[in-house]
């Protein structure tokens, strides 16, 4: 197997090619997170055709480029250049077209559609314990800066928020009770106890009215919101 000799981290175009066969498969990488050489075999690419025979090819690392962008468009030139090759295994060529654009931007998904949508979200299987325990360890000590606190913030505050100058009408909160009725009732039938028994939400001292209260709704109803101090103000 032929290896890029680069340490450094940054997204490739690679390419395999069968020992018996010599069919190939052309494909890029810009979530890597170690150099190429060393994270091609760690990922077997994604394609479910060749990903569990592997081994049975010959890699090679093309290119390396400073943005995934630049190495999708590569590889797409190269599936293109080579798309009327009956050795070429790859299924799917967009040369040409704007990375992640749809072809049914500005179309609304059919009844039919949107079910199959539902279904399979009913049937995606949750995560493991062991997966979870990875995404905890790959986030922890992870602070979002203020900067970014910032922009989230005021990208959802006033009109840019979807619920701005608007009320839930009587039709909508009663849907909303009879879902929740209807999830604590699958729970007491599955004999599930409920997320919330057990925990005890941390609570605080309002300085004005010198009342204790839930964390979570302080800032709501005291603090510098508290009737008390608007009273005495």
């Amino acid at each position: 197997m032929i290896s890029y000799p680069s340490t450094k981290v940054k997204p490739y175009v690679y390419i395999g090619i069968h020992k018996t066969t010599r069919e190939f498969y052309i494909g890029y990488r810009e979530a890597n997170t170690t150099p190429s050489h060393i994270d091609l075999y760690e990922y077997r690419t994604s394609s479910k055709i060749v990903n569990p025979t592997f081994d049975n090819y010959s890699w090679r690392i093309l290119v390396e480029f400073n943005t995934g962008e630049d190495a999708y468009d590569f590889e797409q030139q190269l599936i293109f250049e080579n798309w009327t090759d009956p050795l070429l295994i790859n299924e799917s060529c967009h040369y040409g077209r704007a990375r992640f654009k749809s072809d049914n931007a500005g179309k609304s998904k059919s009844e039919l559609h949107k079910e199959k949508l539902k279904i399979a979200r009913r049937l995606r299987q949750p995560h493991s314990e062991e997966t979870k325990r990875k995404i905890s360890v790959g986030n922890l000590g992870k602070v979002v800066p203020k900067e970014s606190r910032q922009r989230i913030a005021d990208a959802k505050t006033g009109s840019n928020n979807p619920m701005f100058g608007k009320s839930v009408t009587d039709e909508v909160r009663q849907l909303k009770r009879v879902a929740l009725q209807k999830y604590n009732q699958n729970l007491i039938e599955q004999n599930i106890p409920h997320p919330s028994i057990g925990f005890v939400q941390a609570r605080v001292s309002c300085c004005w009215c010198k009342k204790e209260v839930a964390v979570n709704i302080f800032s709501r109803f005291h603090g510098n919101n508290c009737k008390q101090r608007k009273e005495n103000a």
